[in-house]
């Protein structure tokens, strides 16, 4: 009798510590979910209302001139025409809405992009944060590191600071976004079964960002060409696989046709020797880039990419999807200062728009990256982690401290090349 009693104490004992620790755990859930989508809504009201502002400012001119070319695609989008397909958008709110209502599109291009980047960074990282929320909110406004008096830029680098002053770049890293977000899933799995919801997805949000913009398109379609050639190359049953090869290519056929209409639009002299005023495409070698000369160029290396090189090499190239974002980057490095518009645009830096997009991108997973390594405790030697962690915050926080200090430069209509 007494060992029954004791059997159902012992039984209601644990019962009710089983409650009461899943009654803690649903609290700390919803305490740690009230916080989140609290600073969510915080974030996404703070940064809609400063960037209005700003593009708002740029629309119409203003103080200090906030040089930009919104004016320029306002008023190309009013006439009607262009190569890209946002400025229909652009037009129909233009007419409608005025500035305001342009200013508000822009704005809420970024606020979706920093959201998108957020989950794009917890889905690298493999837990939900906090942390993410503020980490895509810094590569929003990501810049060089400011070097007062040896590397004294902030924009005029274009290698990896965001752009402010254009809209149709906004739109494409927001489709950019979308895209890396399916396509990492798809790219992972290929090779053994085709997820055909992420290939509709990656599809549509390419074509759409190649609608906007061209440039992520061709850097992502040429990244995916040589993965598609190395697995190929290194499948056994090639032979057998040779359509989930042909398939997982197919997602660029759409956004191929677009990059076609608009070189019609761009080029319509076509890319005819001799003729100067007429636009058209040239190699320059990567005479940009080295323009400052070699020391410059390293220093500029450093101040741009220390931090996702530091940790995609502790990594060892982390996992398939973060190799093949090494690989799109630098495909769009290569792209972006190997070749240059002639004629008159050359001098726009159109090219620029893909390393600045794929930058972005590539810090996104750095962050993803080195907050897993956080979480796992990784690197294992305790001298080695300590080292890592404290050089990765410092770097990091030298960015967010450029970017916004750019930004608040931006906001007082400064211009935006310097």
């Amino acid at each position: 009798m007494d060992f029954i009693r004791f059997c159902m104490q012992t039984e209601t004992g644990w019962d009710a510590a089983v409650v009461l620790g899943i009654k803690q755990e649903r609290e700390r859930v919803f305490e740690h979910n009230a916080i989140y989508y609290a600073s969510q809504v915080i974030i996404a009201i703070a940064l809609f209302v400063v960037c209005y502002r700003l593009f708002y400012h740029q629309s119409i001119g203003g103080v200090g001139n906030f040089q930009s070319d919104l004016p320029l695609h306002i008023a190309a989008a009013l006439r009607g025409g262009d190569y890209s397909a946002l400025f229909t958008i652009i037009g129909i709110i233009a007419r409608h809405f005025g500035n305001e209502g342009v200013a508000a599109l822009e704005s809420l291009m970024v606020v979706l992009t920093w959201y998108y980047a957020g989950r794009l960074i917890e889905k690298i990282s493999g837990f939900s944060s906090i942390a993410s929320l503020y980490a895509s909110l810094g590569v929003i406004f990501l810049t060089n590191i400011h070097l007062p008096n040896y590397f004294n830029f902030y924009y005029f680098e274009r290698f990896v600071s965001q752009p402010w002053h254009n809209i149709t770049y906004v739109g494409m890293r927001l489709f950019a976004v979308l895209t890396i977000w399916y396509f990492i899933d798809f790219y992972e799995a290929y090779q053994r079964w085709i997820s055909w919801k992420s290939y509709i997805l990656v599809t549509l949000f390419l074509f759409l960002s190649a609608c906007i913009k061209p440039n992520f398109f061709i850097s992502l379609s040429a990244a995916l060409l040589i993965a598609l050639v190395i697995d190929f190359a290194r499948d056994s049953e090639r032979i057998g696989n040779l359509k989930k090869y042909v398939i997982a290519g197919s997602i660029v056929f759409p956004s191929c046709a677009v990059l076609y209409l608009q070189s019609l639009v761009l080029y319509p002299s076509g890319f005819t020797p001799g003729n100067t005023d007429a636009s058209g495409v040239t190699l320059v070698w990567f005479s940009d880039f080295f323009y400052l000369g070699f020391a410059m160029s390293t220093l500029k290396i450093s101040l741009c990419i220390s931090f996702p090189v530091l940790v995609f090499a502790i990594n060892k190239g982390g996992s398939r999807d973060c190799r093949f974002i090494l690989l799109f980057f630098l495909v769009s490095f290569f792209i972006s200062y190997a070749f240059r518009e002639s004629g008159r645009r050359a001098y726009d830096g159109n090219f620029y728009w893909g390393i600045m997009c794929a930058s972005y991108i590539l810090f996104l997973f750095a962050i993803g990256l080195f907050m897993k390594n956080w979480r796992e405790g990784f690197p294992k030697n305790k001298v080695v982690s300590f080292l890592y962690k404290t050089v990765c915050i410092i770097i990091c926080l030298a960015h967010v401290y450029s970017g916004f200090t750019y930004f608040n430069i931006l906001l007082t209509g400064n211009t935006y090349f310097i």
